[in-house]
């Protein structure tokens, strides 16, 4: 039995440890010892040390420290062991490229408490360079003396780990239970009744944001927030004091954005070289309109020189806000919205028609954009603002050649641009119409952009995802109208000049089918249809569905068989590369 674990130097060695007891030997008995028994392991010897960690991070291989872990914290800290209990143990391990504390099995305050105490000595122990919590939302309220447990323990935590070279933080769950011992003020009244200027229009007359390096007084907590039972005193997790190297934060939940969490957040934003943020924003349905623009100001000012900003949800009601906030980026150059982030703008849900005109569009302008990522409805109503409802089924050009000067304006800078379609067994006509004129509209605008682009090659993909109760494609490919393939882009409409080359299209399609099916070229007739509705496809990529596994050695890229690279090019005569690609991000 090989093993891939290092072997200690032999000055590790103490003067119990048997020569001749194989490192293989050990590893075979010790895997069957519970974690209790290999905690006392443990402390037996450096190669013991060794072995017992690995054997409790990973049973069936030697353990890799720089591959994903989870960490799933024990319901009571202080009395059952878990895997942080061991590495708090080790002798070697000074490092984890990707850990994810997982707190959902925590049982009550005191252990919730107690876990963020264990996580803050791992953290001054060992560094994480990416790093994800996640904790489930408690239905209870805490007391002060608990509150500030819970704020110390929390920032003692977070503050050691980015300390200590953290540079990817994932903060999931909703943390509610102590956002709610705050409540946002409003604005102010008059004695008449009458209301004033709000806060945030104070804000935007009166205290303009100019840099990074002090916050508003109009936007502190003080301000703006007051305990939920009145006279009780004012406790926060601690603002963010240490050196940073955190380059990309990820919030699932706004309540984060909130005391007794908010001191803390945006002190880390300000300290940090964060160049990539995400955030939901689809818990804040319940906010007042207010508390919505405040939360955007804050993250305005504590991240002014962003760069890639991705919103996986969002209220429908306050997109027209997100987008403006957005654009008030000067440096952003990657946007990312999910589809989730639209649902509000649905006149027909079944069929998925949206209407935009609420947004207007027309202003939208980024001017360092290069990649753009979101669904393809928007995408098609943010290149044809005039479109506010799907268009009629008569014709696929939706940008009027007239309009050339909007796209020095909006898609300035733009090289890139990502969206995807889903289709099963309802998949309609009409929304495969859509898909396609939709993603013609924005090659053509993408087209018009190029002479604004210098030494660029604007590329736009397009992943086609199968639903996987759609056994064979060829029931959704036989709705295809026939008028629809086949049609290049050189058509009477969608020329493109001599001078202006076309944007590069890749093509994504998830298929269920196994690595080897693709291997051996067993895919359905019906791909084919699908290629011919995308006719100037450069680049394919074909990624399987099924048979995947959850190790490491699942990523995969490789060419498609020759055949069946000869099928798709007759279909596709730009097409250049196709790969099968799994597991790579």
């Amino acid at each position: 039995m090989n093993s891939d674990l290092p072997m200690p130097n032999e000055s590790d060695a103490t003067p119990n440890q048997a020569p001749s007891l194989s490192t293989e030997l050990v590893i075979l008995v010790l895997k069957y010892l519970s974690l209790e028994e290999l905690m006392q392991c443990a402390k037996a010897s450096r190669l013991f040390n060794l072995i017992a960690v690995s054997c409790a991070m990973d049973t069936e291989r030697p353990w890799d420290p720089t591959q994903p872990c989870t960490l799933v914290a024990s319901p009571r800290p202080y009395h059952t062991p878990d895997r942080m209990s061991i590495l708090l143990r080790s002798a070697h391990i000074k490092t984890l490229d990707n850990v994810t504390f997982d707190l959902n099995a925590v049982l009550g305050r005191d252990h919730a408490i107690g876990t963020f105490r264990k996580m803050w000595a791992l953290a001054e122990r060992i560094s994480m360079r990416k790093m994800t919590v996640r904790w489930r939302t408690h239905e209870y309220n805490l007391e002060d003396r608990l509150l500030r447990s819970h704020c110390h323990a929390m920032g003692g935590f977070f503050g050691a780990a980015v300390a200590r070279g953290c540079v990817h933080l994932e903060l999931h769950s909703a943390w509610a239970h102590l956002a709610r011992h705050y409540q946002f003020r409003g604005p102010e009244k008059r004695g008449s009744g009458t209301m004033i200027d709000s806060i945030v229009q104070k804000i935007n007359s009166h205290l303009p944001i100019v840099g990074r390096d002090s916050e508003p007084a109009l936007l502190s907590d003080e301000v703006n927030y007051e305990r939920t039972e009145q006279g009780r005193a004012w406790i926060m997790m601690p603002p963010f004091q240490n050196h940073s190297a955190l380059t990309a934060l990820k919030i699932s939940s706004t309540f984060l954005l909130q005391p007794p969490f908010s001191s803390w957040i945006f002190s880390l934003m300000k300290a940090s070289p964060i160049r990539s943020l995400t955030v939901d924003l689809d818990q804040m349905e319940e906010y007042s309109d207010d508390e919505r623009q405040l939360i955007l100001k804050r993250l305005r000012h504590a991240v002014s020189d962003i760069k890639a900003i991705h919103i996986p949800s969002a209220v429908g009601c306050m997109m027209k806000e997100v987008l403006t906030w957005a654009a008030s980026f000067i440096k952003l150059e990657t946007l990312s919205l999910g589809e989730d982030c639209f649902y509000g703008f649905f006149i027909d849900r079944d069929a998925k028609k949206y209407y935009f005109s609420s947004l207007d569009l027309h202003n939208v302008r980024f001017p360092r954009l290069k990649e753009l990522n979101a669904p393809l409805p928007f995408l098609h109503a943010l290149f044809d603002p005039e479109k506010s409802a799907p268009a009629p089924r008569t014709s696929f050009l939706l940008v009027p050649v007239r309009r050339p000067h909007r796209f020095q304006g909006l898609a300035n800078g733009i090289v890139g641009i990502t969206t995807r379609f889903d289709w099963d067994e309802d998949t309609s006509i009409a929304q495969i119409e859509e898909a396609v004129e939709a993603v013609r509209c924005i090659q053509y605008a993408m087209q018009k952009s190029l002479p604004y682009i210098p030494q660029a090659t604007p590329c736009l993909q397009v992943m086609f995802e199968f639903a996987p109760a759609l056994a064979n494609i060829s029931h959704v490919s036989t709705k295809i109208p026939k008028g629809l393939r086949n049609t290049q882009s050189d058509g009477a409409e969608y020329s493109k000049p001599a001078d202006i080359s076309h944007p590069a299209l890749t093509l994504e399609i998830l298929l269920h089918r196994t690595v080897e099916d693709l291997r051996r070229g067993d895919v359905d007739d019906g791909l084919e249809v699908f290629l011919e509705i995308l006719p100037d496809t450069a680049c394919l990529i074909l990624i399987p569905g099924m048979g995947l596994s959850a190790g490491a050695d699942s990523a995969l890229d490789e060419p498609i068989p020759p055949q069946l690279f000869k099928r798709f090019k007759q279909v596709c005569p730009g097409l250049n590369q196709a790969r099968i690609i799994r597991g790579l991000s």
